[in-house]
This record gives C-alpha cells, sequence and structure tokens, in this order.
C-alpha cells in the first residue's frame, strides 16, 4: 500500500463521520491532499529517513535521566524508599540482577497485597511450590534467591522499612549465593557479585 491508497482509504472511511463527531473532515482532507502532493522521494530515500528518525529516537531516549526512564507512579512508593534505594537499578523491572525485575520479583511486587505478610517460605508456595522443595536443585535455588530478594525490597519500596527477621533471613540466602557464584565463571558474574553485596549492605540497616 503506498500513500495514495492511505489517503483514498482515509478519504472513504472520514465519509462516515457524523456532524456530531466533531472532526473537521474538509480541513483534514485538504491536509492529506498537501501530503499527497509532497515529492517524498524514492523508497530507499524513506528507508534512510525512517531509520535516522529512529537513530534520533535512540539518542534522546540513552540522553535522558535514568530515573526519568523508569515507569513508576511515586505516589505509591513511601517517600524515604527513593533515597534508601538510591540506584535506579534498584527499581527496574527489566534488569534480571534488580529485586523486580526478574519473572519471580515482578510477580511478587505486583500481587504486593497478596505476599506482604507472608514468609519467604509462604510465598514460594503461593508462587506454586510444593510444601517439599529441594534447594539443591539448581532451579529450585535461582527461585528461592529471587524471593529472598524480592520480599525485602518490596517492603522498602512500599513502607520505607524492612522487618529485622525478614532482611536478615534475606541477607543470609544472599551472602550464600555470593559464596557460590564465587566459584563460577559466566558473564555477567562480576556486576551479579557486586549487586548482590550491595544489597546486602541496603539489608544490614534493617537488622
Amino acid at each position: 500500500m503506498d500513500f495514495d491508497d492511505v489517503v483514498d482509504a482515509l478519504t472513504y472511511g472520514t465519509g462516515t463521520l457524523k456532524p456530531s463527531d466533531d472532526f473537521d473532515r474538509s480541513s483534514f482532507l485538504d491536509f492529506l491532499q498537501r501530503q499527497r502532493a509532497l515529492d517524498r522521494g524514492t523508497p530507499d530515500d524513506i528507508r534512510r529517513a525512517v531509520d535516522m528518525a529512529h537513530e534520533l529516537q535512540v539518542k534522546r531516549w540513552e540522553a535522558r535521566d535514568p530515573w526519568d526512564k523508569l515507569d513508576i507512579d511515586w505516589d505509591e512508593m513511601h517517600p524515604n524508599a527513593r533515597d534508601i534505594l538510591d540506584d535506579p537499578q534498584d527499581w527496574s523491572f527489566s534488569d534480571d540482577f534488580s529485586p523486580h525485575g526478574n519473572d519471580t520479583g515482578a510477580d511478587i511486587f505486583a500481587d504486593w497485597t497478596v505476599y506482604q505478610n507472608l514468609t519467604p517460605e509462604e510465598a514460594a508456595c503461593e508462587i506454586g511450590w510444593g510444601p517439599e522443595f529441594d534447594l539443591k536443585s539448581d532451579l529450585c535455588w535461582k527461585d528461592w534467591v529471587e524471593i529472598n530478594l524480592a520480599l525485602p525490597f518490596a517492603h522498602i519500596k512500599k513502607t520505607g522499612t524492612c522487618p529485622p527477621d525478614l532482611a536478615a533471613k534475606a541477607r543470609t540466602v544472599l551472602r550464600h549465593d555470593l559464596e557460590k557464584v564465587a566459584t563460577q565463571s559466566w558473564e555477567h558474574v562480576e556486576e551479579y557479585t557486586k549487586r548482590l553485596s550491595r544489597y546486602c549492605d541496603k539489608l544490614d540497616r534493617f537488622i
């Protein structure tokens, strides 16, 4: 479909509008005809223009303040939470290493009214684990770490604090995970270790 086809389709489609629709069809069609008269170049010219527009959009996005990139309603968060969790990464819902960026953490935070009074063990059962889960399993251990990361940091975001027993238990799990990854070699182990150590430090203040 070329631009002329689009103009013809819109011209026909807007013919069904009623006066009560409060739409200036005449001005709109004049605008389309002016656009039709423009020299739009070859398809390659149009593709290059689209690519340039996309590159400009990406550069503008990358230049934005990291806090402005977060789609967060701060009125739903405790006013002190941002001072405690003072790195935009802590609030990311797409960063796997953030408390609520992985699937487990995101689910817990999204349904916080369900999880806010649960222990990590109860949260695991709510997620779908059986009453007897095997933490020797790599998959179970990964989920267990994510649960123990998500719960205390959701408390911090929502209430500005964290129950001491929960913070202590979570810190123990995170430190154990740090010991496990210290013997591993994978692409992001350095960044993961740095982030998890930082989250342990954050929990220290509530113990």
